[in-house]
């Protein structure tokens, strides 16, 4: 490791953690991410029976815009610091609104 990088990680706090190349085995949140890839992958065929590998970049998509239990917040909130405008945004905001003026007309 370069004297550079060495006072880059002491001057931050990084901790360094060193694992396996090609051996997503050794880290769990990579593991987690391959089961839940291949789980969406699974359910292609079912609905794009002759071009599930161009739905993929939809199915990207969706897992970058789902929030993480254990972040609290969605892989692109975490890279871009702002929600994605995605369907999922559109329906939390569409039923926000719906809600919102339900409780109004009942008062």
């Amino acid at each position: 490791m370069s004297e550079l990088m060495q006072v880059f990680l002491n001057e931050f706090s990084v901790h360094q953690n060193r694992t396996r190349s090609y051996h997503p085995q050794s880290i769990a949140a990579c593991e987690r991410f391959s089961g839940t890839f291949k789980t969406m992958i699974r359910s292609l065929p079912d609905i794009f029976p002759d071009s599930w590998d161009t739905a993929l970049p939809w199915v990207l998509f969706a897992y970058r815009e789902v929030p993480d239990e254990t972040l609290g917040c969605s892989p692109f909130e975490l890279m871009f610091g702002r929600t994605v405008p995605g369907p999922l945004h559109l329906v939390k905001l569409l039923g926000c609104k719906r809600l919102s003026s339900a409780v109004r007309s009942k008062t």
